[in-house]
């Protein structure tokens, strides 16, 4: 940690621990940090960050509440294993016809690389130049669909998924 910018542009709207979140929650995505990896230090953050400790406790909080980090006392902060079963399933409360809950399956139908309009660039905060991924999905219960959905990546930060073979994307991205 040498420099001092945020690995995506902060909406200057939010306040600056939502922020600073926001931009932890990049910079995990992107593999700085590992499943199980420590990150690092309220204090090493606060001075990478030009904030108070005060303003990193509360983005960590956040990241803490949201499942993405763990606090080990006397040990530091971690990145926590996903765990889909209490986070995003939580919003996916199928069942299937004999009243067993079901998680639904997933298929890319269509992915197009693209410059997408300025309301997806400026909900992205990506350039004008730059291409995002397109990509239309079905979620699905026993063979039928239940929900579609229309996904946009900032193609820069999710390349692999460009040129993935789209029988080979998961239930999950």
């Amino acid at each position: 940690m040498n420099t001092a910018s945020f690995v995506s542009r902060p909406d200057d709207r939010l306040p600056r621990y939502q922020q600073l979140r926001d931009d932890l929650v990049s910079r995990i995505a992107a593999g700085e940090w590992a499943p199980e990896e420590a990150i690092a230090t309220e204090a090493e953050l606060g001075q990478f960050y030009n904030v108070s400790t005060g303003t990193v406790r509360k983005a960590i909080d956040l990241l803490v509440s949201d499942g993405v980090l763990t606090r080990t006392q006397g040990k530091g902060t971690f990145v926590r294993r996903p765990r889909f079963d209490s986070s995003l399933f939580r919003f996916f409360r199928f069942v299937s016809r004999d009243g067993q809950p079901v998680r639904p399956t997933a298929r890319v139908l269509k992915r197009e690389i693209v410059k997408p309009g300025e309301e997806i660039r400026d909900a992205l905060r990506m350039k004008a130049s730059e291409k995002a991924i397109h990509l239309s999905r079905v979620r699905m219960i026993e063979g039928r669909t239940v929900l579609a959905e229309e996904i946009w990546l900032p193609r820069a930060r999710f390349e692999a998924l460009a040129t993935l073979p789209l029988d080979q994307f998961e239930d999950l991205l």
